[in-house]
């Protein structure tokens, strides 16, 4: 393997803002398990999910896969974003001669993130919320503090296991290597009123890095074995770390999301959780076909119909899955009988608002706690913090007491309509 070593300097162990990240041990069983969403950076169509853009099964001798390049809306607001696929090499299957033993070769290839690196990513953010997980490093610099994860690959399958997602170890390290080679840039366009600006050049996890011999930290790479159990860690990127630091994330079901299969589905669940999580209101959200096709990076189909046909079953299966009540839909047809787009009202179940409830309360209780322990000079002109807030134990162990309390209460004593987090 090459020699990539990787050198940490660690910042202080308990900062406020990790430990409001974390979910405490009673919002991890059965059915109770949260995760926390980044809005922008987890709506934005990050994935490629037609086989034919990705270095998938059926092109693994592929030497080349384009870039994609896709206009979204977040918020209201425009935005560009660009893949850069990444390169990694792959074991696979050579014919054998004469019908004696498989053989197999190691091929390069270049290869996108699909669904398989859409699920790594996620298992990989629940298990970032248990507490203890996260560190910060480079923590000389308050504003730039990176923030870094301990896992091991067990775990990661495991947690996949779980949720009936079986992949070997093998897989889970692709999956790891596609994420952290594929470049992101996410942009707001040169003819935006504001000006152009880029809010992120950098992959999923900038750094992916092994305990090597004598405490040297090498970095995952296509070489080598990779021990389930080697303590690992990796680097979240700038983005997400941004929202970490600044309490800019939102709590949502893990547990819901993971029991949906359909990639646009699951989309449309975490854009029903940050609209409610923002909304003051219980109202259907309406959406039209059009915006989730552009949205989402869903894959279109040759005949219109039939992507519209597949918006509908991604709609059904949210009902199905008990995340909405049902819902309402209104077609518009072209100059002639065809249909053009569907407007949705999606109606939330009261298992979902339950959810939404619960991360709004937390939310709250973040912007409380930080009100309480940060002082002036920890926070900007708009509340937010700075940089890291360390926190002494005392403290931490009084945030986690009161955050039990409200968990015991929030089912009865929290309105959907009034916990509304602001900010």
């Amino acid at each position: 393997m090459t020699n990539n070593s990787v050198t940490q300097s660690q910042a202080p162990a308990s900062t406020l803002q990790l430990a409001l990240w974390s979910h405490e041990p009673e919002q991890q069983d059965g059915d109770a398990r949260q995760t926390n969403a980044v809005g922008l950076y987890d709506l934005a169509p990050r994935f490629v999910f037609a086989s034919g853009e990705r270095g998938g099964e059926d092109r693994r001798d592929n030497a080349h896969v384009e870039s994609v390049t896709r206009s979204f809306a977040y918020n209201g607001e425009p935005y560009v974003i660009t893949l850069d696929p990444a390169r990694v090499t792959r074991r696979v299957r050579a014919d054998a001669e004469d019908g004696g033993p498989a053989k197999y070769k190691t091929v390069r290839i270049e290869a996108l993130p699909g669904e398989r690196e859409q699920v790594v990513e996620e298992v990989i953010r629940r298990l970032a919320t248990e507490r203890t997980r996260l560190m910060l490093v480079d923590g000389d610099n308050r504003r730039n503090a990176k923030v870094q994860m301990r896992f091991s690959f067990y775990e990661i399958q495991k947690e996949l296991s779980r949720v009936r997602r079986t992949l070997s170890i093998t897989e889970i390290k692709e999956a790891l290597l596609i994420l952290s080679k594929t470049f992101l840039t996410i942009e707001q366009p040169a003819d935006h009123p504001g000006g152009s600006a880029t809010l992120l050049q950098s992959t999923a996890f900038p750094v992916v890095a092994m305990r090597g011999g004598k405490g040297v930290s090498v970095r995952l790479d296509d070489d080598g074995e990779v021990g389930g159990n080697t303590e690992t860690y990796l680097e979240f990127n700038p983005l997400v770390a941004k929202a970490i630091m600044s309490l800019k994330f939102q709590s949502i079901s893990y547990e819901m999301l993971m029991k949906i299969r359909n990639p646009v589905s699951w989309w449309l669940y975490k854009s029903l959780s940050l609209h409610y999580h923002n909304s003051g209101d219980v109202e259907p959200m309406e959406i039209r076909a059009g915006d989730i096709i552009t949205n989402s990076g869903m894959n279109r189909s040759k005949r219109h119909r039939d992507t519209l046909r597949a918006i509908k079953v991604a709609v059904e299966v949210l009902v199905t899955q008990g995340v909405l009540a049902g819902y309402e839909k209104e077609s518009e047809r072209g100059a002639g009988p065809e249909i053009v787009d569907v407007t949705y009202a999606l109606r939330p179940s009261e298992q979902f608002l339950e959810q939404i409830r619960r991360g709004k309360a937390l939310a709250e209780q973040n912007a409380r706690t930080l009100r309480q322990l940060a002082q002036p000079e920890d926070l900007d002109d708009q509340g937010r913090p700075r940089g890291p807030i360390p926190i002494d134990r005392a403290s931490e162990s009084a945030l986690r007491r009161d955050r039990r309390s409200l968990l015991k209460r929030v089912e009865m004593e929290v309105p959907v309509i009034d916990a509304a987090a602001q900010g």
